[in-house]
């Protein structure tokens, strides 16, 4: 069963938990680093060119408490414009908000020049992208392995970053939800997110290594592996499930050495897919009848293979966790399904579950044979399905989950640089995270009300204002800018030729 561990035991406060992924440390090196880059950029310096420069002064800890309030605070009222939210303020009967403690040109400011990374004198390597998110990525991966205890059943699938500038490192999906952007590999358990793996189109894999022996793996199968072999598996066991996108033989039979069970639908152009199943859907649903099942074992596990040792001096526990050899499935259902298992068989009496089924449209691929085992009145009904296929659909979510969750009350804004939105991926993983835990530890909070309770611990954490919403500076400075500049541009007005 999934639990907290580690410095998480017992924690429900929001800030308590959020500060394990976000603590001082961070904070000082964020506020560190976005002054040395502001100071490389002259920033407040006023010159010819640019004689109504902004003044800076140097950001601290307290104040980025502040800016991520403010950030937070915009991802649980979606479609308002930054503005917006400063040209209310006061006027929503609402109290002190988060606008009250910072006003919208400092805002702009620290967004301008935040910076995760020491600003260096050379650019940064394309082999090494993804340094501008080090040591924030670094830490935030170590933290949420050392909170967090995952269940028996973990999966492994893509995240979108939606992301629509210039950059070499998106990739182009047009099936998903974001259609276009940066791709994360990520291990999760019901929305947490375990372990991730940045990936770019023209570089691959951040810090996933190739693996070679006892017999050469895929980069995408390296990468899933790397992230697996980071579970704690020598004491305890996992199964993870995945889609037909990573799911191979080969990988499934390296998971073996190290005592990790496999499940996950499968292409049939995959290597060493047994060609007896190999069936196309318009070919099966004149051949095979409906719910009919059938498997193949594909990878034998030798006595001899069992008790070598891998590179860590583990040996593998494949016999006394009881896993069997990986084994190919195919099962006829509305459409042919074929999957892949390590923990899986076709025993007839422990390897079907009753499900409560929908009958058919006439318009699905296998309707006509499909349809025979209902009623005529019937519209549901209870049937046999392999435990593979329910086990798959149950517990394949985990990912799905935790994109869910980031999507209700993202803090994703428009970027103009091309690393900032793995910055706000990685605030809203550790926020939902923290959720999570909360959630584990017994909370009953919502997550909107977990995240307004964050935020106001994240203004009491800081300095506190000295003016109330009804006589706030910060929205007289921000009327006055946007007069000052109307008045500019009716002294300069754009001649078109």
């Amino acid at each position: 069963m999934a639990g907290s561990i580690g410095p998480a035991v017992g924690l429900v406060d929001p800030y308590k938990l959020f500060s394990l992924f976000f603590s001082e440390n961070e904070l000082e090196i964020l506020a560190k680093n976005t002054n040395l880059y502001a100071s490389v950029h002259d920033a407040g310096i006023r010159s010819n060119s640019h004689p109504f420069v902004r003044k800076w002064h140097p950001t601290s800890p307290q104040e980025l408490r502040v800016f991520l309030a403010i950030v937070i605070h915009m991802g649980l009222w979606k479609g308002d414009s930054p503005k917006e939210f400063w040209r209310r303020l006061g006027t929503q009967g609402q109290g002190v908000g988060p606008m009250d403690w910072m006003g919208y040109v400092r805002f702009q400011q620290i967004k301008r020049y935040l910076h995760i990374s020491e600003p260096q004198d050379t650019p940064i390597s394309p082999k090494t992208w993804w340094k501008k998110l080090e040591p924030l990525n670094c830490n935030i991966r170590t933290r949420a392995k050392e909170c967090f205890l995952p269940s028996t059943n973990v999966s492994v699938d893509e995240m979108m970053i939606g992301f629509l500038g210039h950059s070499a490192h998106t990739i182009k999906m047009p099936n998903k939800p974001i259609g276009l952007g940066y791709k994360i590999l990520a291990l999760c358990d019901a929305g947490y997110t375990y372990d991730w793996e940045l990936t770019s189109r023209v570089e691959g894999f951040s810090t996933a290594v190739p693996q070679s022996k006892p017999y050469p793996l895929s980069p995408t199968s390296s990468a899933v592996l790397q992230m697996l072999i980071a579970l704690p598996y020598r004491t305890h066991f996992f199964t993870v499930y995945m889609d037909n996108h990573f799911s191979n033989v080969q990988l499934f039979a390296r998971l073996l050495d190290y005592g990790i069970g496999a499940c996950g639908t499968v292409r049939c152009s995959s290597k060493d897919f047994p060609s007896s199943l190999n069936i196309s859907k318009d070919k099966a649903v004149g051949i095979l009848e409906w719910n009919f099942a059938t498997g193949v074992v594909v990878w034998e596990i030798h006595e001899t293979r069992q008790k070598k040792k891998n590179s860590c001096g583990y040996v593998p526990q494949a016999t006394s966790w009881g896993i069997p050899p990986v084994m190919a499935f195919l099962w006829q259902d509305n459409s042919t399904v074929h999957l892949l298992s390590t923990v899986h068989n076709l025993d007839l009496t422990t390897s079907w579950v009753e499900k409560l089924r929908r009958k058919p449209r006439n318009t699905s691929t296998n309707a006509v044979a499909a349809q025979k085992a209902f009623a005529a009145d019937e519209h549901r009904k209870l049937l046999a399905i392999p435990k593979i296929d329910d086990d798959y659909n149950q517990y394949m979510g985990g990912v799905d989950i935790a994109d869910q969750l980031r999507s209700y009350f993202t803090t994703q804004r428009i970027a103009r640089r091309n690393w900032q939105p793995f910055f706000y991926w990685l605030l809203d993983t550790a926020i939902i995270n923290s959720y999570r835990l909360a959630r584990t530890n017994g909370s009953k909070a919502s997550h909107r009300k977990f995240r307004s309770s964050l935020i106001a611990s994240l203004l009491t954490m800081a300095q506190k204002p000295t003016s109330t919403p009804q006589t706030s500076p910060h929205k007289l400075k921000f009327n006055f800018i946007y007069k000052r500049r109307y008045q500019l541009r009716l002294r300069n007005p754009v001649r078109h030729t």
